[in-house]
């Protein structure tokens, strides 16, 4: 995922794991683990606020049945489905600690595509994002 700095945890019927055939940016990515019907494979770090953080993401999965998940502290932020090329993500953080988690799942047993999905550049900027200033006229 290109970001030494994170400690990244990874679990649910198989693990996440580094590979180079598929990537965005520096010859590798993170891609889910092969699951079965019904099951997920999950990875995690946590980052401590304020900042921003950003990455790339994209599925091959069955479109619309299984998904890659994004969420922040337990909380679904978005999620992908079908065959989606890179996309890049940003959130801001608040203060404290946050779990960032990946999720890829699977309904039954239709297959579609490659049945994987995969993250890359993972990137946190530290401190308070600046304040966006909207004017109107009077």
């Amino acid at each position: 995922m290109d970001n030494t700095s994170l400690t990244i945890t990874t679990g649910g019927n198989a693990n996440w794991a580094g590979q180079n055939a598929t990537s965005y940016f520096g010859g590798d990515a993170a891609q889910s683990g092969v699951i079965p019907n019904y099951g997920n494979t999950w990875m995690e770090t946590t980052i401590s606020g304020p900042g921003t953080v950003t990455f790339y993401w994209k599925v091959s999965s069955e479109a619309n049945y299984d998904f890659l998940e994004f969420y922040i502290d337990g909380a679904k932020q978005t999620n992908i489905s079908g065959n989606v090329n890179w996309q890049q993500k940003s959130y801001v953080l608040g203060a404290g600690a946050h779990t960032l988690q990946w999720k890829y799942i699977k309904d039954r047993a239709t297959i579609a595509g490659s049945d994987a999905g995969w993250v890359d550049k993972v990137e946190f900027v530290p401190g308070t994002p600046p304040l966006e200033l909207h004017f109107q006229k009077r």
